[in-house]
């Protein structure tokens, strides 16, 4: 079930529309990433899910797809991140919602998890659509855009992996762009419901309220 604390959110902002600047599009390598030391992907549980299948109805191909995403390690870091996703029209209304789990020791690791579950959703469910994708990341989109450098092993195969991902679009079809923390709570809170909210993962630290 989803949160109280989620269902609040949505229809708080589901309708709003967050200012949206272009970026250029980065280009792919390929990787196969393998999941974060200590932990096996068959140990991850099948969180995953779409808390949010209304119909579509057929739209033009030229419209944006705006796409929220956000990933958190938890606390404390468990190797476990939450992964969090919304998808927007391009009048900004709310058509799809997600939230799933990832290998992640760290928030970089954590966010790159999300831009990548992100990415291949989109290619499933909405192909031949543009997209813009924004993230609270600024390191993550720099780096992607070439701006900063990838130093970390982890952090690389991450970062090929998406480049590869992106590189599958077509020319001037995807653009990936940061946004301030305070626009990306919906997808902040769904990354937070994938490991069980705030509340449970407090509970676990022995934090007390």
């Amino acid at each position: 079930m989803v949160s109280r604390f989620v269902r609040a959110l949505l229809h708080r902002f589901g309708d709003c529309r967050p200012d949206i600047q272009s970026a250029p599009d980065p280009v792919a390598a390929p990787v196969t990433t393998p999941p974060a030391a200590g932990v096996s992907r068959n140990e991850l549980p099948d969180r995953s899910r779409d808390l949010s299948r209304p119909r579509i109805q057929s739209v033009r191909l030229t419209e944006w797809l705006i796409v929220q995403i956000d990933g958190t390690p938890g606390f404390p870091a468990r190797g476990v991140a939450g992964l969090g996703m919304l998808v927007r029209n391009e009048r900004g209304a709310v058509i799809r919602v997600y939230c799933g789990r990832a290998p992640a020791r760290t928030s970089q690791e954590a966010e790159y998890q999300a831009l990548i579950a992100a990415l291949r959703l989109i290619r499933r469910d909405f192909p031949n659509r543009r997209v813009r994708c924004l993230t609270d990341s600024q390191l993550v989109v720099e780096q992607l855009n070439g701006v900063a450098a990838v130093r970390t092993e982890p952090i690389r195969l991450l970062y090929q992996t998406a480049r590869e991902l992106i590189d599958q679009f077509p020319p001037a079809t995807f653009e990936l762009v940061r946004i301030p923390r305070d626009l990306n709570r919906l997808a902040d809170a769904l990354a937070w419901e994938a490991l069980g909210g705030r509340h449970a993962l407090l509970r676990q630290a022995g934090v007390r309220r």
